[in-house]
């Protein structure tokens, strides 16, 4: 017996009028027939690979009835067994690999591990209690600790929808709080300072042993707000005669189109073209994470060199990220409205911009000015 699989499309699906399409994210059924019956299933999971497997066992059950074989109850299943049908689920969903990284750290790594370790074998054992145990082992701050608690509810929805179990345990977890500290930038006196230091001979490292690429680097993520992976990997094709710069962000896919200042386009165009002409910075092989990493190190010789200090003399804690966190909020002290910068950051939502840079905002500073000068004159009064 032979059991077929086929696609569900939804109405919207762009490929609803082919069955057999296996990239597309709608429900997988199965068809088959036995004893002039015919059969049709849903195996409850948008996965191809999983709706294989699903096909495979509902063949071998039957290949035992028709051996004479009395079918078995069916075994819960294990969470080994969840994890890497979810594993197997986000890598279909064609995640980014530093977001599926993540969820293989966090659920083939540190879950499976602790479960061995507290005898934790069925899926139906990890209960409340238990992932309360578990969460308490994590070694997280807290913002880290809150993505990771939203992919283990994720999981569960997951194991949910697939029938494993009844209800999603993780949704009892406590929340955990965040404070969302103010985003900090350098000042226009502290870029001089950068931009000086950035020229310095002795913060070159091998394979890229000029400090032209670094200072170029700087300016880069300076006037368009580039986050660095994005920086690091853009294309010479990507920067047009006009001076302006467009891509698709890396981490979400959203397109960003920016202009920058002529002589920010000129350091980039008067680099050398190795190690691959394609490239600014990047040598195009391997990962770009690892190109990352290199000018991570680039960045941190700079900023300790820089020396940046606040008010009250203590050392600032400079990052590559507040090149784009200037860049932001730059423009919204000069009155450019969010909407606007959302656009140039590449955000996928309008949240997210307002979430670090409203206090930013010239319209609502304008506005809180004015209702304090208002205060001084009922006060004077």
């Amino acid at each position: 017996m032979l059991v077929h699989i086929y696609a569900r499309h939804n109405r919207s699906c762009q490929h609803k009028a082919d069955a057999q399409w296996k990239r597309c994210r709608c429900v997988r059924w199965v068809t088959y027939t036995f004893e002039g019956r015919q059969h049709r299933k849903s195996t409850k999971t948008r996965s191809h690979e999983q709706a294989t497997v699903y096909a495979r066992g509902v063949e071998q059950r039957y290949e035992r009835i028709l051996a004479g074989e009395k079918p078995k109850p069916t075994e819960p299943t294990t969470v080994a067994q969840a994890v890497a049908a979810y594993i197997a689920d986000k890598r279909a969903q064609q995640l980014t690999a530093s977001t599926l990284s993540k969820r293989v750290l966090w659920f083939e790594k540190d879950l499976l591990e602790w479960c061995r370790a507290n005898a934790v074998h069925f899926l139906t054992d990890l209960d409340l209690p238990h992932l309360r145990q578990w969460r308490s082992a994590w070694k997280l701050g807290p913002l880290a600790a809150q993505k990771k608690q939203e992919a283990l509810r994720q999981f569960f929805t997951f194991c949910v929808s697939s029938g494993w179990i009844r209800e999603n345990p993780a949704k009892g977890l406590s929340k955990i709080k965040v404070t969302h500290k103010p985003t900090d930038y350098f000042t226009d006196d502290e870029m001089k300072k950068i931009l000086r230091v950035a020229k310095d001979k002795s913060l070159s490292m091998p394979p890229y042993k000029t400090v032209a690429k670094l200072y170029a680097l700087v300016l880069l993520m300076r006037w368009s707000g580039l986050a660095i992976r994005d920086a690091v990997t853009l294309e010479r094709a990507r920067l047009s005669s006009e001076d302006r710069i467009f891509l698709y962000r890396a981490k979400t896919g959203v397109p960003v189109h920016v202009v920058i200042p002529h002589d920010a386009a000129e350091e980039l165009r008067q680099l050398s073209l190795s190690p691959n002409p394609r490239y600014f910075f990047w040598s195009g092989s391997g990962n770009p994470e690892t190109a990352v990493k290199h000018w991570h190190r680039h960045f941190s010789l700079m900023f300790k060199k820089a020396k940046l200090i606040h008010l009250d003399g203590t050392t600032k804690q400079a990052r590559p990220h507040m090149l784009r966190d200037t860049f932001a909020v730059n423009l919204l002290i000069a009155g450019v409205p969010m909407e606007d910068v959302q656009l140039y950051l590449g955000h996928s939502s309008i949240k997210t911009t307002e979430q670090h840079y409203a206090p930013f905002v010239r319209a609502r500073m304008d506005k809180m000015d004015v209702n304090i000068k208002a205060s001084w004159g009922q006060a004077q009064a």
